[in-house]
Order: C-alpha cells, then structure tokens, then sequence
C-alpha cells in the first residue's frame, strides 16, 4: 500500500509518498515518516491511501505534519 499527499485535490501534484509494508497483524502497528516538497501556493492537502487491486489497506491512528 501507498501513502500519498496531493495538493488542491485527490488526484493534484503529489507531494510526497511512502510505502507501507504490512505488519501481519490488525493490532500491530508501524511508524512511518517522509518528507513532502512544499506546494507552489495554498491551498488544501489530500492524503491518499492507495494499494490496486488488494483490499483491506490499513489502519490509520494519527498523521502528524512539522514544519
């Protein structure tokens, strides 16, 4: 499965992605971090969960973004 986040809409320029890879277990969980490239001007952010043709993506607890 992929991580995406896309400005101004679901399918806009992609920022940033990372792979998650699957724990094997519903209750174990992963911490994942990567970078996103600053956006050419404001406007709304999309995270996107994406993994074709398998169901089941994954289980969000939180998205943290830092400056």
């Amino acid at each position: 499965a992929t991580v995406e986040v896309r400005h101004g809409a679901p399918d806009g320029e992609l920022l940033g992605s990372v792979k998650a890879e699957p724990t094997g277990d519903w209750g174990k969980s992963n911490s994942l971090s990567f970078e996103i490239q600053p956006a050419k001007e404001r406007g709304d952010l999309y995270i996107r969960f994406s993994n074709p043709g398998k169901g089941h993506l994954m289980n969000l607890e939180s998205i943290t973004l830092d400056r």
